[in-house]
C-alpha cells in the first residue's frame, strides 16, 4: 500500500514537472512536444490520474509565470469552498520543497471570503457557483489571481478558467483582467492557453 502511493505521487510530480518543463520557450517550438502538454486523461488514468489531479499540477505551476506586484518570497494559494484536489496540492507541495524550488507556495483552505485579500492566488471551487459575482466583486481591488472551474469564469471577470475538452485539460486566460489587477501573466504560459482575452 506504501508503494502504491509512494509511486502515484512521483508519477504526480512527474507529470507537474512535465508541465512546467512544456512552458519554456524551447519546448514550445516543437509541435510534438506542444501535443504532449494537453495530456490525455485516458492516458493520465493508466498511472491513476484524474483531471483534478492534473488541474491541481497545473495550479501548483502558474505562480512560477505570474509576477505579482512587490513579488513575495512566499505566495498564499488559497482554496475557497470544497477543494476538489483531495491532497494532490499538499503532495505537489512537499515534493517541490524537497527538490529546492525557488518559490514558497502556502496552501490555505477557506470557507469564507473574508481573508482572501492576503492571499496571492485563490481556486474558487465550484461549491461557491451561487456566490461567484460577489467573490470577483470583492477580490476586484486586490491584485489576486483568481481560477476556477466554474464555466464561463474567465467571461466573468476571473483570470483562469479550467475546461476539459476531449479528455484534455486546457484554460482560458482573461488577460485583460489580470492587467487590471497589476498582475503579469508570462509570454509562455499565454501561449499555451486555450485561448486569451
Amino acid at each position: 500500500m506504501l508503494e502504491e502511493v509512494s509511486m502515484k505521487g512521483r508519477s504526480l510530480y512527474r507529470i507537474q514537472n512535465m508541465i512546467k518543463t512544456l512552458l519554456k520557450p524551447h519546448w514550445l517550438a516543437g509541435s510534438v512536444l506542444f501535443l504532449f502538454y494537453f495530456f490525455p486523461l485516458s492516458a493520465a488514468q493508466e498511472i491513476e490520474i484524474n483531471a483534478e489531479a492534473l488541474k491541481a499540477a497545473f495550479l501548483h505551476n502558474f505562480p512560477s509565470f505570474i509576477n505579482w506586484p512587490n513579488m513575495p518570497e512566499t505566495l498564499d494559494l488559497c482554496i475557497l469552498g470544497e477543494s476538489p484536489f483531495g491532497k494532490t496540492l499538499e503532495a505537489l507541495n512537499r515534493q517541490a520543497q524537497l527538490q529546492d524550488a525557488e518559490q514558497t507556495l502556502r496552501i490555505q483552505y477557506h470557507n469564507r471570503v473574508q481573508g482572501l485579500e492576503n492571499c496571492h492566488m485563490v481556486y474558487i471551487s465550484d461549491s461557491e457557483k451561487y456566490r461567484q459575482t460577489a467573490i470577483l466583486d470583492h477580490l476586484a481591488n486586490h491584485p489576486i489571481v483568481t481560477v476556477s472551474s466554474l464555466p464561463n469564469f474567465a467571461r466573468r471577470g476571473g483570470h483562469i478558467e479550467f475546461f476539459t475538452v476531449q479528455k484534455r485539460v486546457r484554460f482560458y486566460i482573461n488577460n485583460t483582467m489580470l492587467k487590471q489587477q497589476k498582475l503579469k501573466a508570462g509570454a509562455n504560459l499565454l501561449r499555451v492557453a486555450a485561448d486569451v482575452f
